[in-house]
């Protein structure tokens, strides 16, 4: 019997697939509370911006794009709202006056070390008492599932 004509592995499939989107679910609901953090009307896609620049660096708007797999004209916008809300600074790239270089504020940096914290706090709370060896299976596993292929 071919493994997608197994009805234990299909139950299983559909198991996974639940427990998956759940998991999803809660990471949106996560990352519309702390977009709500900076400010109550940020878009969860422009804290995703905010995590992924914090990790980036400094750099510009294409690489923004590129990075976090969004539309040049959407990372556009999401850097005006931010701009707007002075949680990013933009300033000239000394090398070629006429792009521009994306920095976090100081503040910016400051809140989203607040927000892990509290993120990472949560996440604690729901693992206290799990062995070692169950954290490690499951980052296994989900490393297994993030791979291409």
């Amino acid at each position: 019997m071919a493994p997608e004509e197994n009805p234990e592995r299909e139950e299983a499939v559909a198991e996974l697939s639940a427990q998956v989107g759940a998991l999803l679910a809660a990471a949106r609901s996560l990352s519309k509370a702390a977009a709500e953090e900076f400010s109550a009307d940020l878009q969860p896609a422009a804290y995703q911006l905010i995590r992924w620049l914090s990790v980036a660096g400094p750099t510009h708007p294409a690489a923004i794009a590129d990075g976090i797999g969004m539309d040049r004209s959407a990372v556009s916008r999401l850097l005006k709202e931010l701009r707007e809300l002075s949680l990013i600074e933009m300033a000239p790239d000394p090398e070629d006056g006429r792009s521009r270089i994306v920095t976090l504020t100081a503040g910016t940096a400051e809140k989203l070390r607040e927000v892990r914290a509290h993120n990472r706090g949560e996440l604690m709370r729901r693992i206290r008492t799990w062995s070692t060896d169950d954290l490690r299976q499951l980052t296994g596993l989900l490393a297994r599932l993030n791979r291409p292929g």
